[in-house]
């Protein structure tokens, strides 16, 4: 199982967006020869879609280097038509937003919580693992390590979640604007 994981938004931010697609490989296997086409089966052609990039016309998507706004929405469009034709049932999306706002009135009223991108991340493992495990139909403990220091994982002891960690318990990348590739694994 592969998850890739990108986000936006910075602490200044209303919100902090991190979001995520989790499929087996064989899925990905199937996706990438055809998302590639999609990519290349135009002029000018795109190395990859960085939708923040397409929708500015920045970057490599810049009129510099002949992306018009048609040619922008083409390539999106295209990209969409190209995802809805992959079986729903093999990928999952996750999507981790935390409101700042609220995030900072809590902080400031002095209630301990971790950094906004560890408060997601470290639901991230989990929630994506226990999708894969239940559509693997696989019954097993696991943990996992998102840095040097202690497991983590449903097996593990954690402070009761707070309102925000609940509404933040959807998936997330702990380094935003940088997309991963991270494996999961089974101990």
């Amino acid at each position: 199982m592969i998850a890739f994981l990108d986000g936006s938004g910075v602490k200044a931010s209303d919100f902090l967006v991190l979001t995520g697609v989790a499929a087996q490989d064989y899925l990905w296997d199937r996706f990438e020869p055809g998302w590639s086409e999609v990519l290349q089966n135009r002029s000018p052609i795109a190395s990859q879609l960085h939708t923040v990039d397409l929708l500015a016309g920045a970057k490599e998507f810049s009129r510099t280097n002949g992306w018009t706004q048609e040619k922008c929405w083409a390539l999106l469009w295209d990209c969409v038509k190209y995802a809805q034709t992959l079986d729903k049932l093999d990928f999952r999306v996750f999507t981790c937003t935390i409101d700042m706002g609220a995030y900072r009135e809590l902080k400031a009223k002095g209630n301990r919580l971790p950094g906004y991108y560890a408060m997601c991340s470290r639901f991230s493992p989990e929630l994506i693992l226990k999708w894969y495990l239940e559509k693997m139909n696989i019954n097993s403990r696991f943990s996992w390590r998102l840095s040097p220091g202690k497991p983590t994982g449903p097996n593990r002891s954690r402070p009761a979640p707070t309102p925000l960690h609940r509404s933040c318990a959807r998936r997330c990348n702990p380094q935003p604007g940088k997309a991963r590739r991270h494996a999961c694994w089974l101990p």
